[in-house]
């Protein structure tokens, strides 16, 4: 959580992520940019007030390791058998 918060704080992570967003919809930058920077500071306020209390944040992720570790993938629902890194090292994923 600590690298989250601090690559929030950088600046041009922020205009990057601003100008990806305004790319789509002209003259939106500025705009973006400052509620990008509204929604980092948020979460960064958050995470230093659940760092600064070690019980709260083992807390908050023993609930998100339960929660992930609780989610079906799409070859257990359907059945199949998906490719592990060690069965198959040169699968590459294409958009298409």
């Amino acid at each position: 959580m600590e690298f989250i918060a601090k690559t929030l704080r950088k600046t041009h992570v922020i205009n990057a992520l601003a100008a990806d967003r305004a790319a789509r919809i002209p003259g939106a930058e500025v705009q973006m940019r400052q509620n990008l920077r509204q929604s980092a500071d948020k979460a960064i306020e958050l995470i230093d007030k659940y760092s600064k209390d070690s019980s709260i944040l083992q807390k908050l992720q023993t609930l998100r390791h339960e929660r992930l570790a609780h989610r079906e993938i799409a070859g257990v629902v359907t059945g199949t058998k998906l490719p592990t890194r060690r069965s198959s090292p040169s699968i590459k994923i294409c958009q298409s």
